[in-house]
C-alpha cells in the first residue's frame, strides 16, 4: 500500500522494515565514525552494508534506548544525552526518501547528545557532580 511519496518514487509499508534496517547501518556508522573518525567519505555506499551488520545495527540502537532508559534515575545527563540522540535519529529512520540514506548533516542535532555524554563523562573523571545526575 502506498502512504505517499518522496520525490517521484512512491513509499510504501511494505518497504519500511527494509528500509529501518538500512538507515540503522547508516545511523551505526556515522556514530562509530563520531567516536573513532575512521574511513570517514562523502558517499558511503550502504547498500554493501550486509543483513547481519543491518540487524547489529538495529540492536545496537535498541540497546542505547534501553541504556538510555535504565540510567534515568542513576545518571540523568547520561541517559538524557542518548535518548536524545535515539530521538533525534527516529524521524530519519521512518519517513522513507529515495536514495538518501541518513548523512553527517543530518545528525548535526543528535550530536548535542553526544556533548551531553561527553560532559558527564569528564565530570566523572574529576570527581565532580553525582555521577552525572542532575537534581531538581
Amino acid at each position: 500500500a502506498t502512504v505517499g511519496g518522496a520525490g517521484n518514487m512512491p513509499v510504501s509499508v511494505e518497504m519500511l522494515p527494509a528500509w529501518v534496517l538500512a538507515q540503522s547501518a547508516a545511523a551505526y556508522r556515522l556514530i562509530g565514525q563520531s567516536v573513532v573518525p575512521l574511513g570517514l567519505t562523502v558517499d558511503p555506499d550502504i547498500d554493501l552494508y550486509g543483513q547481519g551488520f543491518r540487524l547489529l545495527s538495529v540492536v545496537a540502537l535498541v540497546t542505547f534506548g534501553v541504556v538510555a532508559w535504565s540510567l534515568r534515575q542513576t545518571w540523568s545527563v547520561v541517559a538524557y544525552g542518548l535518548a536524545w540522540c535515539i530521538l533525534c535519529l527516529v524521524p530519519r529512520l521512518l519517513v522513507q526518501t529515495p536514495q538518501s540514506y541518513l548523512n553527517e548533516h543530518q545528525v548535526a542535532l543528535a550530536s548535542v547528545g553526544w556533548v551531553l555524554l561527553l560532559s558527564a563523562g569528564a565530570q566523572r573523571l574529576h570527581g565532580e557532580g553525582d555521577q552525572g545526575r542532575v537534581d531538581p
